[in-house]
């Protein structure tokens, strides 16, 4: 994860905490990039792989959601529901604004 930046030595301690911060975002931003992946993955897997990438988003409306999600909750625990929901979402929101 160190290599993520290249650092420098700071001269000042703001400097230094300034330069922990960014590092720890980035390793916090990837960790949950990384996580959030697996469960977009299980999402893709309920649906089946489409024969072309529009595929996927026909087959998407509030039922089929809302079915996926029930499904889901059945079979995980709290944490692993959260996590999902709110990958979920989140993807969901950035392929509505992709287009």
């Amino acid at each position: 994860m160190s290599s993520l930046l290249k650092l420098s030595t700071p001269d000042t301690y703001q400097a230094l905490s300034e330069q922990y911060y960014n590092q720890r975002m980035l390793e916090v931003v990837k960790l949950t990039a990384d996580k959030g992946m697996v469960y977009v993955s299980r999402f893709f897997t309920y649906f089946g792989p489409p024969a072309l990438p529009c595929g996927l988003f026909a087959a998407l409306c509030p039922k089929s959601i809302t079915d996926f999600l029930a499904e889901y909750g059945s079979n995980h625990g709290p944490g692993s529901r959260g996590w999902m929901h709110n990958v979920l979402r989140s993807f969901l929101r950035f392929a509505y604004r992709a287009g």
